[in-house]
């Protein structure tokens, strides 16, 4: 019994979202030609876009810094990542991190 109730529940649910997306658009007097028109361009959103590498100095920066930083991992509702920062000490480099990711969980690599 509580399956057929839950099924109609569903069933009406969508019922509604479907005339509901398809009243606002009987109610306008616009031509397709209009409508077409008001429609936002894909065909900038379809391109990638060039990644932009960074200039020498941003490269040879980000370099060292591999090399002799601190590496922390960084937990942000879920979604992880890494972040390498130098300073004098590891708390430094990590208060470091933690001040980039706010909100974030930083704990050691």
């Amino acid at each position: 019994m509580k399956y057929v109730a839950i099924c109609a529940a569903g069933a009406c649910l969508l019922a509604m979202t479907t005339f509901a997306g398809a009243a606002p658009a009987a109610q306008t007097n616009a031509s397709p030609v209009q409508l077409a028109q008001l429609t936002p361009a894909k065909e900038k959103a379809d391109k990638p876009k060039p990644k932009k590498e960074g200039s020498l100095k941003q490269r040879v920066k980000r370099a060292w810094k591999d090399l002799t930083g601190y590496r922390f991992n960084v937990s942000c509702f879920g979604a992880k990542s890494t972040c390498t920062e130098s300073g004098k000490n590891r708390d430094e480099a990590r208060s470091k991190c933690q001040s980039q990711h706010m909100l974030c969980l930083v704990t050691d690599r």
